[in-house]
Parts: structure tokens; C-alpha cells; sequence
């Protein structure tokens, strides 16, 4: 069950995050502070496209499993023809607008081709993601695979090559053009083009709102931070932030996608109603394991980042002093992400909106009362986090708090004891003895939630 899961979904994002790593160590390494800020900046720039739509294409989403089952063909499908045109129009209005300011800022030459390079990009990518969904809602699994796949193998040469024989500017023509390739490759599939009145848009757009709000929402909470240290600092100190940032989100992406998987199994066990709980021991057990595993998979990444950063990356020493709080961030960030993704299996996707907003306005009230530099907008991400995963977690076991207060004592002892131990302990060698110490002394009661997880990843 889990090879096919992983053919049919996961080997294209497997390939793809290799080749995704590699061109931002390349970027890191060939490129100058400066440059590699400034790229940084377009890249949050580029982040953004998912407002360019305008909540129609996550709303119309939830209406295409419904459209595939009534047989209806979704290249003929009207109102996604309509979306991709708004996003099209307004990615082109959005991209205008930034060129013009660029020009009136007198910004840099290089500034105003970064930002034209993702401006491309965002255009070529809307039609890229279009012809996916298509794909993917017509369950035409085989060709999305490919679509996905001749992306990565575009990536890995192009971009490669532009940035090691061409530098910045050779990376940045690379990138605009990077998804031009899987478009004429598989040019027969797009969406057929239809006229459309006034009225069919505003309806869509009404209907759209309240995807666009939770768009901006999720935006705003994942990139504050970046924000604040761009308007509030040097370009050098926003490309070590940048760094620091990769770092993290590097670090996570294995464990995020085994957490996706898992995820599966959970949505499974919840939606068969059965009892409720052995479903919260459930996840007591995996939110123990994770935040353990995670510390213990923090502190080896970091002996690995802080190798890469003395023998190749010299330029950036000065992020090596944040590693220390980084470690921290690490597990947090998963233990978040976990709570969320189970507070989702539940359909409650406006109380985690709601908790994100809670994040940015604990997060700027912090921002008056700590300095705003590097190290500081780290420790506010960090204990913000905490915050967010409290109250969190309180909503999550909200019937549950009474019958579960000892287990969910032992998870906050776990997980304090872990950051203690993360932060303290200088050994490379403490720490791992320490950690699965830990494994052993909290994970054997919960002996047949591995033997659900294994039965379920591993056995037809």
C-alpha cells in the first residue's frame, strides 16, 4: 500500500527535493550575499501567486471530485477555465505594478530583472498548475507523474547550468522559463476556452472569498518574519535570516512528508467513527514519538549544516551562532504542524485560520518588546510557536482534557525536556543516548500504535 501511495503521489516530490536543495546550496555558494537576498526577495515575491487567484481555484477544488464523479469533463469545465483567466490577468496587473514601482524606486538593474524573472515565472507556473489540476481531478495519475517529473529533470538542468556557467542572471533566465518545457511537452492537455459574463465572475468571486481570506491569512503567518527583517535590515542580514530559514524548512521536509502519510491513516481511523479513545492515545503516542524523534533528528541535521557552513559556505559563519536556537525551532515547527494537520482531519480548517491569526498578533506585539534583529525574530517565532501549540493542543483535546490530563502532562514533560536537552547538552553523543532514553522509557505503553503504523505502511 505504501509503494503505490508513493508512485502514484510521492516519487515526483522525491525526486523534486533533491534538485531543489542542490540549486539552493548552489545558490548559496556561487552567489554573492547581495545577490542571493535579493533572488530570496523575488522568491517572496513568487510565494504570493497563490493570492493571484483569488480563492477561486482552492474553492473550485472542493467541487471537482463532485464533477469527476457526474462524468463531467473538466477540460470543458467553465468556471476553471474563468479562474486561470482571472489569475492571469492579475498576475500580469500585480507584475505590472511591481516593474512600474521598481522603476520609479530607482531600484537596481538587477532588482528590476529578478523581479521581471518571477514575474514570468508566476504566469508560466499559473498555466503549469492548471493543466496539474486538470490532470489530477480527470485522476489521470500516470501523465500528472510525468508532467511532474519532466519539471524536476527541467530544473536540474537549466537551472543548474544557467547559475554554475552563468551566475545569477543565467539562474534567474533559467527559472522564468522553467516551466515552459512541461507546458509544450504536454501542450494537449488545457483547458477549452469559453466566454465569460460580468455576472459569472462576480459569482465566482463571491463564492471565492472566503478561500481568499484563509490565502492571505496562511501567507502573512508563514512570512512576518521574513517582512520584518527586510524592512528592518541590511539585505546581508536578510540573506542570513534567509539561510536560517532554509535551514528549518530543509530539515522538516522528510519528516513533513512521513508526517503526510501518517496523516493518512489518521484521517482512516477518525472517519471510521470508531472508539474515540484509542484514537487520542493514539496521537498522544505519535505526538510523544515525534517530538522525540525530532530532537534527535534536529541535532544530527545541525552536526551536518554546521559542517556544510565551515567547508563551503564561509560567507554565512555568522548564522552558526544561531544554530542553538534553531535546534529549538525545529521540533516546535513539527509539533505544530502535526497538531494542525489533525485539528484539519476534523474539518475545523477556520479554527486553525483563526489560530494563525492569533500567531501574527502575538508576533507583532513581541516585535515592541525585543529588539528586531536576527536572533531576536527567531526567539519570537519560537515562543510564539509555543504559544500557538498550546492553545492548540487545548482545542484538540477540548473533550478530552479531564480523561487525557496525566498523558497530555507527560507530552509537555516530554517536550520540555527535549528543548532542555536539545539547548544544553554539548555532546553529539549526550544527546542521542539522552533522546532514545526517552524512546524507550515513554513509547513501550504505546506499543500497539507501532504495530497499527506498521501494519498499516507496510502490510497489504
Amino acid at each position: 500500500m505504501l509503494l503505490k501511495h508513493l508512485r502514484q503521489f510521492i516519487l515526483p516530490d522525491l525526486l523534486d527535493m533533491p534538485v531543489k536543495l542542490l540549486l539552493q546550496f548552489l545558490l548559496l555558494y556561487l552567489v554573492t550575499k547581495q545577490e542571493f537576498a535579493v533572488i530570496s526577495l523575488g522568491m517572496l515575491f513568487f510565494s504570493y501567486h497563490p493570492l493571484g487567484q483569488l480563492g477561486t481555484l482552492d474553492f473550485l477544488m472542493l467541487k471537482l471530485p463532485e464533477n469527476y464523479i457526474n462524468n463531467d469533463n473538466l477540460d470543458s469545465n467553465k468556471n476553471l477555465n474563468l479562474s486561470r483567466q482571472l489569475v492571469l490577468l492579475v498576475t500580469v496587473f500585480s507584475g505590472f505594478i511591481v516593474i512600474i514601482t521598481c522603476f520609479i524606486t530607482n531600484q537596481s538593474n538587477f532588482i528590476i530583472f529578478t523581479f521581471f524573472a518571477f514575474i514570468v515565472q508566476s504566469l508560466l507556473y499559473q498555466k503549469y498548475l492548471y493543466r496539474t489540476v486538470l490532470l489530477r481531478y480527470s485522476y489521470n495519475l500516470k501523465y500528472l507523474s510525468k508532467i511532474k517529473v519532466s519539471l524536476s529533470l527541467s530544473r536540474l538542468v537549466l537551472s543548474t547550468s544557467g547559475l554554475y556557467f552563468f551566475g545569477a542572471y543565467g539562474y534567474l533566465t533559467a527559472e522564468a522559463i522553467i516551466y515552459l518545457l512541461p507546458l509544450l511537452i504536454f501542450k494537449k492537455f488545457k483547458i477549452k476556452e469559453f466566454s465569460n459574463s460580468i455576472s459569472e465572475i462576480l459569482s465566482l468571486l463571491k463564492l471565492s472569498l472566503p478561500f481568499l481570506l484563509l490565502s492571505l491569512i496562511n501567507l502573512v503567518s508563514s512570512q512576518i518574519d521574513r517582512w520584518i527583517i527586510i524592512s528592518n535590515s541590511t539585505l546581508e542580514v536578510f540573506a542570513d535570516y534567509t539561510l536560517c530559514v532554509f535551514i528549518i524548512t530543509s530539515v522538516l521536509i522528510v519528516p513533513g512528508k512521513v508526517n503526510s502519510l501518517i496523516m493518512q491513516y489518521y484521517r482512516e481511523f477518525y472517519v471510521s467513527k470508531k472508539s474515540e479513545k484509542d484514537y487520542y492515545v493514539r496521537v498522544i503516542a505519535y505526538l510523544q514519538f515525534s517530538i522525540i524523534f525530532l530532537g534527535l533528528y534536529a541535532i544530527i541535521s545541525i552536526e551536518l549544516v554546521n559542517y556544510m557552513i565551515l567547508s563551503y559556505l564561509s560567507k554565512y559563519l555568522t548564522v552558526m551562532k544561531y544554530l542553538p536556537i534553531i535546534i529549538l525551532i525545529l521540533p516546535v515547527k513539527y509539533i505544530f504542524s502535526i497538531i494542525s494537520a489533525l485539528i484539519g482531519l476534523e474539518f475545523k480548517q477556520k479554527y486553525i485560520s483563526f489560530f494563525k491569526v492569533i500567531f501574527v498578533i502575538i508576533f507583532l506585539i513581541s516585535i515592541f518588546l525585543i529588539k528586531v534583529n536576527l536572533e531576536g525574530i527567531l526567539n519570537i517565532v519560537f515562543g510564539s510557536t509555543i504559544l500557538l501549540i498550546i492553545l492548540m493542543g487545548t482545542y484538540l483535546f477540548r473533550n478530552h482534557l479531564k480523561e487525557f490530563k496525566w498523558n497530555l502532562l507527560m507530552f509537555m514533560i516530554m517536550f520540555f525536556l527535549v528543548l532542555f536537552i536539545s539547548y544544553n547538552f554539548n555532546s553529539l553523543l549526550s544527546k542521542t543516548i539522552s533522546f532514545l532514553i526517552l524512546i524507550l522509557l515513554t513509547q513501550y505503553k504505546y506499543f500497539d500504535f507501532f504495530k497499527f503504523l506498521s501494519r498499516k505502511l507496510f502490510l497489504k
